[in-house]
């Protein structure tokens, strides 16, 4: 009679001589035909306790019934981190897992102490679903590609403290809860007056946009910089959807822009997982941005760049749209894509401003963006742009008188029903005279320069929602916190500057790099 720790190798040996393999039918599912294997094999170890072999048996049925399973729901993945590009990993995921705890093998096979963030396609990785049931899949042949990112050390220690992008989505919804936050991008102030739930949802999207954008136009096209402003735009995205589907549709620049920009941190990366989500960004974007820009300024700009003309910068959007198009439909193996780089090439091209005609406006004390824009908007007339400057900026010492907080604070307690942008503007109007600006709020006579239209359009609005506009009670240290990092973060959004020169007057670094990377090829 054998012990129990030699039957084993015993019984594994005869199965191998005859073939069987214990997870396929009839054997998976059938306990007679495993009796029949083990009284077969009983008798040829000279076993004779046949339920010791059939127990065995069974044992050995389990284990490989149990590996089975976990090979067929495996995810094979390659994990790349965000700031370690050039290092990946390749590893193994059961696909029934929940997305918390593949965050935590993911740690633990790249030695981070956390990972708060996965993207898989694009798209984020839920921490309370399984992996297969958000549709996580690999063929036999490629693996899933996947970017994780980890906390910084003082962060990934405190388990409590949110990721980066995340608290500062916080704070920016807690400033726009307390209605203390005015933004300089005049395409969303109308949004803003509607609702608190649309305000703070439009506030934090703005809010992570700016942060994002201003980490991908200063990473010089390095991978590593480019994927830190990843999960920024992608929460901006989130945020700019929640807005659309509350049914306010005036975000068509903030909503476009920002999926330009995933697009632009993707082609960087050069990740082609994500190309599937890239071209469903495209196309919203492309939809947005059609509405936005007339199709025949659009055949002027692109019949003056094949001239060799300047062009304005009104047309930056469709040129990276363009341009991202093409290199999608390449990826996808669309044929006729030529043409879509020519015109690429052409846009930029025309949109390019040379250093010596740079140069002469920094002189006169606006940045280099206001400098590029200026001529931009001039179409290359040196000229044009500097009167232009110096028009407006006769117009902003008459309209740019600084507010004292103190006598605003005094007015929006006298007439609490007012919104801040109102409240604002009648102080700017009576150069801080408080009972003046307080006498026109009451008699409505301030007229356009102190309310301004959307306050006209949400007026009834507001009457109905006087619930929505009582002032939250908030911690006074938490909302200090919260101020100093998104001024800290995206301060000249917050004041209002720059907003529009930083499109019109943005450097092409990104697009020559995806231009010598890909237009070459035609």
């Amino acid at each position: 009679m054998n012990s129990d720790e030699e039957i084993e190798p015993l019984v594994v040996k005869s199965l191998r001589s005859k073939n069987i393999k214990l997870w396929l039918s009839p054997y998976n599912d059938s306990e007679s035909k495993i009796k029949e294997v083990a009284e077969e094999i009983s008798a040829e170890i000279n076993e004779r306790n046949t339920e010791k072999v059939l127990s065995c048996l069974f044992h050995l049925r389990s284990r490989a019934l149990e590996k089975l399973e976990a090979k067929r729901y495996n995810i094979r993945v390659i994990v790349r981190v965000a700031g370690q590009l050039n290092n990946s990993i390749e590893m193994c995921l059961n696909g029934k897992i929940y997305g918390h705890q593949a965050k935590s093998e993911i740690a633990t096979a790249v030695g981070m102490n956390k990972i708060y963030r996965v993207l898989v396609r694009g798209r984020k990785l839920l921490d309370d679903s399984r992996l297969l049931d958000q549709g996580l899949w690999t063929s036999t042949e490629k693996p899933l590609r996947l970017l994780a990112f980890a906390c910084p050390q003082e962060i990934a220690l405190d388990v409590l403290a949110p990721p980066p992008e995340i608290a500062l989505a916080q704070a920016a919804a807690l400033l726009a809860e307390k209605d203390d936050l005015v933004l300089g991008n005049v395409s969303s102030v109308g949004a803003v007056s509607f609702n608190k739930e649309v305000k703070i949802s439009l506030v934090t999207g703005i809010t992570l946009h700016a942060k994002g954008r201003a980490l991908l136009d200063t990473s010089s096209g390095r991978s590593e910089a480019v994927a830190a402003s990843i999960p920024y735009l992608i929460d901006a995205d989130h945020a700019f959807r929640r807005v659309v589907s509350l049914g306010v549709q005036t975000m068509i620049e903030n909503f476009a822009l920002n999926k330009l920009d995933i697009c632009r941190a993707y082609a960087i990366i050069e990740d082609v997982s994500v190309l599937p989500d890239a071209q469903a960004q495209l196309e919203d974007a492309s939809i947005a941005i059609n509405k936005r820009i007339d199709p025949r300024f659009r055949e002027a700009c692109l019949e003056a760049a094949r001239q060799g003309r300047k062009i304005p910068p009104e047309i930056i959007p469709f040129a990276r749209l363009t341009l991202l198009e093409a290199i999608v439909d390449f990826q996808h193996g669309t044929r006729n894509v030529k043409q879509k780089f020519q015109d690429a090439t052409y846009l930029f091209n025309a949109l390019r401003i040379p250093q010596h005609l740079i140069e002469p406006l920094l002189l006169l004390g606006v940045s280099r963006n206001s400098a590029i824009a200026a001529i931009r908007r001039a179409e290359g007339n040196i000229d044009n742009a500097a009167t232009a400057i110096l028009d407006a900026r006769t117009k902003n010492q008459t309209e740019s008188i600084p507010i004292d907080a103190h006598k605003l604070d005094e007015l929006r307690r006298l007439a609490p029903s007012t919104h801040l942008e109102t409240a604002v503007n009648a102080l700017r109007h009576r150069n801080n005279n408080l009972n003046a600006a307080l006498n026109d709020l009451l008699d409505n006579s301030v007229g356009h320069s102190a309310k301004s239209p959307q306050d006209q359009e949400s007026n009834s609005l507001e009457k109905n929602e006087s619930q929505d506009k009582i002032k939250p009670n908030i911690d006074p240290a938490e909302y200090a916190r919260a101020r100093s990092l998104v001024e800290r973060e995206v301060g000249s959004i917050l004041q209002g500057e720059e907003d529009i020169d930083a499109l019109h007057g943005c450097d092409l670094h990104l697009e020559d790099i995806l231009l010598a990377r890909w237009a070459p090829n035609y």
